[in-house]
């Protein structure tokens, strides 16, 4: 927050030092006579001068205040914003679980097909030689029956 200590000087028309010669106590005489004039003029000219400070400050505050209720309008949005975000992270991390799950499903399926695939080719073999064990030798008649026919054509 700017203080008055930091503000820019107006002018260097105020006197500032702390010998006032003009005052009884260091041995004036008050400032009367013709004196007078010259200090009342440079009392109105630092009055001016103040005044048009506190006008300028004034300004400043306003512009300061609008810019602090914007600033205070953006945080809420902000929080919201941050609120929104959470929920929708929230939903998608459940999101992510059943997908997750329904993935496992998926290998668990892949898995137990690939057992019965294997299981199937080995029923299938062990048929396939108990079959041409039983039927072998009647094939091998059948087949050359077939043969001899053929020939005999």
């Amino acid at each position: 927050m700017a203080t008055i200590h930091n503000l820019p000087a107006r002018s260097s028309s105020i006197d500032s030092s702390p010998h006032r010669p003009h005052d009884r106590e260091n041995g004036g005489n008050g400032g009367g006579g013709d004196m007078l004039e010259p200090r009342v003029a440079r009392l109105e000219a630092n009055v001016e001068h103040i005044a048009s400070d506190v006008a300028d400050i004034k300004a400043n505050l306003r512009i300061s205040m609008a810019d602090l209720s914007s600033l205070k309008v953006d945080s809420a949005l902000v929080k919201k914003d941050i609120t929104d975000v959470k929920s929708d992270t929230s939903t998608l991390r459940v999101d992510f679980k059943s997908v997750e799950d329904r993935l496992d499903g998926v290998e668990e399926s892949i898995k137990s097909f690939k057992t019965t695939v294997k299981a199937s080719v080995a029923v299938i073999s062990v048929a396939v030689v108990i079959f041409g064990f039983i039927a072998g030798p009647y094939l091998a008649k059948v087949a050359t029956i077939l043969n001899a026919l053929a020939l005999k054509s």
